[in-house]
């Protein structure tokens, strides 16, 4: 009886101590969720309860979980790469395609510090450095003006920030020292596209310093990817009769014609709703034509009755088939192919 006691003892304290460490990664986990306003929020939640997730995730040392902490929050938020002691969560691609220049687009991304110890991370005990966000190609924009810079955590001060068509210019202090993991934020930055062009956000330069260096993150790391294409567009259309052999009376599905569709572009798609052909040519095509098939083969040149367009019956003269294809491959040939 004793024995059994003491077991059940030490399992209802083992289940005690599971219980806790769930609902203490549930509130985590709700407050990752909502976007939290600020690093520092759920820093403190693994602060408080240092003891039992250390329990659970068995780290030695607190610093590498808040590293991790931080790394899953912002893997929630969207693309994120890390560069020494800091993560970029990078502005979602646009990817434009319009005519040119494009309607702006509304994005957010931020850089926020992984580690804090030594020199690394945001640089302690600067007052007045810059910070200055460019763009890697010209064929982009910033709307001057739009969008806003905060700092999450109680280590830095935004003092200004200036957004022009080509950087965006923050002024900022940091604390004599650094006790949680702070994050600059760039908030609702619009941009837009004047042209067919690929590129990304980039740090371009000032003084602030990361990991005690005014150069990281580098130039050519991306702060959020940048694509414009040119939207797909009709080109021209021909027709080739490749089979000109014996039809015999009473046949169906005889291949006639093909029709070649060729669209220029590389970006969004168009809809085929509707071809037009002619029976000009034939002896009696009101009675020996019981009914005009159109199939597509996409962009394969080969005939086959797989994909059906549209039908018309009994055709005679000027007659049109309708149906409704996305053509999404991007530029190039796309091949149709009537049978009576």
């Amino acid at each position: 009886m004793k024995m059994s006691r003491h077991m059940n003892k030490k399992r209802s304290n083992t289940s005690r101590t599971l219980s806790t460490e769930l609902a203490l990664l549930a509130f985590w986990l709700m407050a990752s969720a909502r976007y939290f306003s600020g690093v520092s929020r759920v820093t403190c939640i693994f602060r408080r309860y240092r003891i039992h997730f250390s329990r659970m995730f068995r780290f030695a040392r607190m610093h590498a979980l808040r590293n991790l902490c931080v790394a899953i929050i912002l893997g929630l938020a969207g693309s994120v790469s890390v560069h020494g002691a800091i993560a970029i969560t990078q502005n979602p691609n646009p990817n434009f395609c319009s005519s040119y220049p494009s309607t702006y687009t509304v994005g957010n991304f931020f850089i926020t510090e992984t580690n804090t110890s030594q020199n690394s991370g945001f640089t302690k005990n600067q007052t007045g450095a810059t910070l200055i966000v460019g763009l890697s190609n010209t064929s982009f924009e910033f709307k001057p003006g739009a969008g806003t810079v905060t700092a999450t955590g109680t280590d830095v001060t935004i003092v200004s920030y200036n957004i022009t068509a080509t950087t965006i210019t923050v002024t900022l202090s940091t604390a004599l020292t650094n006790t949680e993991l702070n994050s600059i934020r760039f908030n609702n930055i619009e941009i837009r596209a004047t042209a067919q062009a690929a590129g990304y956000i980039k740090r371009s330069g000032g003084t602030f310093k990361i990991d005690n260096k005014t150069t990281k993150p580098a130039g050519t790391t991306s702060w959020g990817n940048l694509t414009s294409g040119t939207p797909m567009a009709y080109s021209t259309s021909s027709a080739t009769q490749a089979v000109t052999s014996t039809v015999f009376s009473g046949s169906t599905g005889n291949q006639i014609i093909a029709a070649q569709v060729t669209v220029t572009g590389t970006c969004n798609t168009l809809n085929a709703t509707a071809l037009s052909f002619n029976t000009t040519g034939s002896t009696l095509p009101g009675t020996d034509i019981v009914n005009a098939k159109l199939y597509y083969t996409s962009n394969v040149n080969s005939f086959s009755t797989a994909t059906l367009f549209g039908s018309v019956n009994n055709p005679s003269g000027a007659f049109t088939i309708t149906g409704n294809q996305v053509l999404n491959l991007g530029a190039g040939i796309y091949y149709f192919w009537l049978t009576y």
